[in-house]
C-alpha cells in the first residue's frame, strides 16, 4: 500500500485526505497549528465542489451546517442597481452556494477523514525534505521517516514548495486589502451576496457567513468604513489587513513531491474561487494518485489554475480599479443579465459551475 504525507490541514490537503482514505489509502496529516483554526477565512462552497465532495459523505454534512446563498444585489455606491437571484433557473435537485465559515467546513471534513479511519496531527511540523530511489525522506517534529508520496497543501507560504525550490512565480499587489467578520443586530439578516462597485478605484464586497454573520471584503485599509449602506453592527469578531499574491507554482509535480490549493497558486478572492480550486486539485490528485497516473497531474491542473488566476485578474481591475465608463458597463451588463432569461441562465450556469 503507497504511503502518504499530506502536510496542511485545510480544505484541500483534508480533501486529498478523505478521497485517499475512502479508496483504501490512510494517508497521514500534519499541521503544525497547535489545533484546528478558528478563522472564516474562505466561506463559499460552489456546487462545483459539492458535486466533488458527494462521494464521500461530506457535501451532505456541509449543507446541514451551512446555508444556501441564490442571490447576488449589485450597488453603484449606495444605491441598489439590480439583482440576478439564480433561484428562478434551479432545479430543487440543483445544487447551490453553501455559506459556511471556513473553520467549520474543515471541522466537517476533518470529521468525514476521521469517519474512513484517517487523522490530523496538530502541532507536527515539516522541516525537511529530500527524494531518492523513489522515497520521499522527510524530517518531522525531528524525526526521520520516508513515503512514497508527500503532498504539499500547506498554503501560500508553503514549506514543502520552499524546501522543493519550486519557483512561485507571479506578483504581489501593491495596495491593502482589508477583511472584517461581523455580527449583526437581531433586527437585521443579510442572506445575499453584495457586491458595491463604487466610484474612484475602491470597492466592497459583502458575504454572509451564517444569517446574523457577514464577511466585509475591500481594497482599501477598513472594509467596515468602505460600506455605503447603514449595518446594524453588534459586534466585530475579526478585522485586519491583508496583501494578495497573484502567483502559480511553475511545477505542480516534482518527482514524488505535488502541489495543490495555495501551495500551487494564489488569486483574488473575487468570485470566491480559492478555496474550490484547492478541493478540485485534491479531488484530481487523489484520483491519479490511486490510478498511477500522476504524470498529467502538472499539466492539466496548471492550465486549470492558470485560467482562473487569468479570470478573476480581469474581474478584479474592472470591479476595484475600472474607470467610470467601465464600471458603467459592468452594471449595465449586470442588469441585462437580470432582465434576459437566456442571459440569466448563463451567468447562473458560469457563476455557479466555473471550470475549476
Amino acid at each position: 500500500m503507497k504511503e502518504v504525507l499530506i502536510v496542511g490541514a485545510g480544505p484541500t490537503g483534508l480533501t486529498a485526505g478523505i478521497e485517499l482514505a475512502r479508496q483504501g489509502i490512510i494517508p497521514q496529516v500534519i499541521d503544525k497549528k497547535e489545533k484546528p483554526s478558528s478563522l472564516s477565512r474562505a466561506v463559499g462552497i460552489l456546487p462545483h465542489s459539492m458535486r466533488l465532495l458527494e462521494p464521500s459523505g461530506a457535501a451532505e454534512e456541509i449543507s446541514k451546517e451551512g446555508f444556501s446563498v441564490s442571490k447576488v444585489r449589485f450597488y453603484r455606491n449606495d444605491t441598489l442597481f439590480t439583482s440576478v437571484d439564480f433561484e428562478k433557473y434551479l432545479d430543487e435537485s440543483d445544487l447551490k452556494i453553501v455559506a459556511l465559515p471556513q473553520d467549520k467546513t474543515e471541522a466537517v471534513l476533518s470529521s468525514v477523514f476521521s469517519g474512513f479511519g484517517g487523522e490530523v496531527q496538530y502541532n507536527t511540523e515539516l522541516s525537511d525534505l529530500s527524494q531518492e530511489n523513489g522515497k520521499v525522506r522527510v524530517v518531522v517534529n525531528g524525526f526521520e521517516k520516508s513515503f512514497d508520496y508527500v503532498i504539499g497543501a500547506d498554503g501560500t507560504r508553503s514549506k514543502v514548495r520552499d524546501i522543493c525550490d519550486i519557483e512561485f512565480a507571479g506578483y504581489d499587489l501593491d495596495e491593502d486589502w482589508s477583511i472584517c467578520d461581523l455580527y449583526l443586530k437581531e433586527s437585521q439578516s443579510i442572506m445575499d451576496f453584495h457586491l458595491f462597485i463604487k466610484k474612484g478605484k475602491t470597492g466592497v464586497a459583502m458575504i454572509p457567513l451564517e444569517p446574523r454573520r457577514i464577511r466585509l471584503i475591500s481594497n482599501t485599509p477598513d472594509a467596515l468604513q468602505e460600506i455605503p449602506i447603514d449595518l446594524e453592527v453588534d459586534h466585530v469578531r475579526r478585522s485586519g489587513a491583508f496583501t494578495i499574491p497573484i502567483r502559480q507554482a511553475v511545477e505542480y509535480k516534482k518527482g514524488n513531491v505535488l502541489l495543490a490549493g495555495d501551495a500551487a497558486h494564489s488569486q483574488s478572492p473575487v468570485g470566491g474561487r480559492g478555496m474550490n480550486l484547492g478541493i478540485a486539485d485534491a479531488v484530481e490528485l487523489a484520483r491519479r494518485l490511486v490510478d498511477n497516473d500522476l504524470d498529467d497531474y502538472h499539466r492539466v491542473r496548471y492550465k486549470v489554475g492558470k485560467d482562473v488566476i487569468r479570470l478573476t485578474e480581469r474581474a478584479r481591475k474592472v470591479v476595484f480599479h475600472g474607470n467610470s465608463f467601465e464600471k458603467t458597463l459592468l452594471l449595465l451588463m449586470f442588469y441585462l443579465v437580470s432582465r434576459v432569461g437566456f442571459l440569466r441562465r448563463l451567468f447562473t450556469h458560469e457563476f455557479l459551475n466555473p471550470k475549476l
